[in-house]
């Protein structure tokens, strides 16, 4: 995402708890490109300190100069506002118009080529900080969440480990010696993507407009509004992220990966995340899914149809051979279960459907069996069960009531008590049982739960196309051919 910002130059806002190296980043990034980058603490900086004092000089010819210094911002062409969470409301207007059109009191800073803003989350950890102004966020394309040490890999945590910046340990000189080693690879990679865009963006520009006029739409059936210039940012953040791809990979990948790659540059292109707003992660996915397959014609269905057979093999194997499993190999094959049915590669609402039967066979199955399955395997396929309904529940537009009660009674009754299982109870009147549980909505009254009758997605298809003309109704549900 940073690299598309870069190819784009359009401002990026990092929001990450301390100790995530928000500034390091930003200077090793300007070393890289061999610009000359300066950081102001927008909590602590003076207005005089960014634009310098102006020069008596120039007034008396009737031109208006600033002296500058070190620290002030007229020669630099990399630019880092730190804290601007802390920044006070009307240091923040003063901000804005740097941020918003590169220049200062209607002067252009003809130098500057970036500006990266960084802040530290608005919750109760940090005292002084709050969210930000929507007019502000809007002028930040990117709004990257920068992750802790514990979300990174071994290899990547051990890298943070060895690493030493020019902050750390300035007494030791020899930690140093590889701190103003500059690689040419990023400025090189920015280069190539800038020469390529036009290209891409001529291919790809319909499709990813089509998708963007479709996330704002999704997104105001929840009452979520987007405004022009953040649909824009989407658009073009979108295109610079395709062009990476395709660069870091090659042109089969990016339409194999379409859906993931959007949804990845729709999560990190959204203002929610510093104004605070409250739109649940599950109604950005939602949003997401249904956006994108609204425009499926440009999206090849091959990938998922394999790895969707993949998931049911893989869920059929547990099921069969589960007697003859050690831990290990369990493990094993649960997690490559939950990779294959992860929720992102779902392109539709029926290939979320898809994902859920399969996921509900084996969730019933360590129901059945919840006395000799681990408690951590239950749990990891509990929470997927919750992610799934969460998510499919505004496609149904029904508040699924219960739901958390599986995962809430793993987590906090001990071994003993939750060995308890449920009893399985079956609902005979398929009539009334299908519309209510339709994407699998389980439901728990007095520890015992109500199974959908359906095994496969094809039974469901012919009980829909059998009842599509029909109108059915109970105190549960409403159900009808929309």
């Amino acid at each position: 995402m940073i690299i598309s910002a870069l190819v784009t130059g359009e401002p990026i806002l990092l929001i990450g708890s301390h100790g995530t190296a928000k500034t390091m980043l930003a200077r090793s990034i300007a070393r890289s490109l061999g610009l000359k980058f300066i950081a102001y603490d927008a909590s602590k900086a003076l207005f005089e300190d960014v634009i310098g004092f102006p020069n008596p000089e120039s007034l008396k010819n009737g031109k208006l100069e600033y002296v500058s210094s070190d620290i002030s911002i007229w020669d630099k062409e990399f630019i880092l506002i730190d804290e601007v969470s802390r920044a006070s409301p009307s240091m923040q207007n003063k901000w804005l118009e740097i941020i918003r059109s590169r220049q200062l009191m209607g002067k252009k800073i003809e130098s500057l080529k970036y500006i990266f803003a960084a802040m530290n989350p608005a919750t109760d950890s940090y005292v002084g900080t709050t969210t930000l102004d929507e007019a502000f966020v809007g002028r930040f394309a990117f709004i990257v969440k920068v992750p802790e040490a514990t979300d990174m890999s071994r290899e990547d945590i051990i890298k943070i480990i060895n690493n030493v910046s020019e902050d750390d340990a300035v007494a030791v000189k020899e930690f140093h010696l590889n701190n103003n080693v500059v690689s040419n690879e990023l400025k090189e990679i920015v280069a190539e993507a800038n020469k390529i865009i036009e290209k891409i963006d001529n291919k790809y520009s319909n499709i990813v407009a089509n998708y963007v006029a479709n996330i704002c739409k999704n997104f105001e059936e929840h009452e979520v509004k987007l405004d022009g210039r953040r649909l824009g940012m989407i658009k073009r953040n979108i295109i610079a992220y395709l062009t990476i791809k395709i660069l870091k990979y090659d042109e089969d990948y990016v339409k194999k990966n379409m859906n993931q790659i959007f949804y990845d540059c729709l999560n990190s292109s959204l203002p929610f995340p510093a104004t605070g707003e409250d739109v649940k992660q599950e109604i950005i996915q939602f949003v997401h899914i249904k956006s994108f397959s609204e425009d499926s014609s440009s999206v090849s269905f091959a990938f998922y149809k394999e790895t969707h057979n993949k998931c049911q093999n893989t869920a059929k194997f547990i099921i069969e051979s589960y007697d003859k499993l050690d831990y290990f190999h369990l493990h094993r094959l649960i997690s490559k279960f939950l990779e294959i049915t992860s929720l992102e590669k779902a392109k539709n609402s029926e290939e979320l459907l898809g994902i859920y039967f399969t996921v509900r066979q084996l969730t019933k199955f360590l129901q059945q069996n919840a006395n000799k399955v681990p408690l951590d395997i239950q749990t990891k396929i509990y929470t997927r069960y919750l992610r799934l309904t969460s998510i499919i529940s505004p496609l149904l537009n029904y508040n699924m009531r219960g739901l958390s009660n599986i995962l809430t009674s793993i987590l906090s009754e001990d071994t003993r008590n939750f060995y308890k299982k449920p009893k399985m109870l079956v609902i005979d009147k398929e009539e009334l049982d299908i519309p209510f549980r339709l994407l699998f909505n389980l439901s728990f009254t007095e520890k015992r739960s109500v199974a959908i009758n359906y095994n496969t997605l094809e039974e469901l298809k012919g009980f829909l196309s059998y009842k599509k003309e029909e109108k059915i109704k109970n105190e549960n549900i409403s159900f009808s051919k929309k």
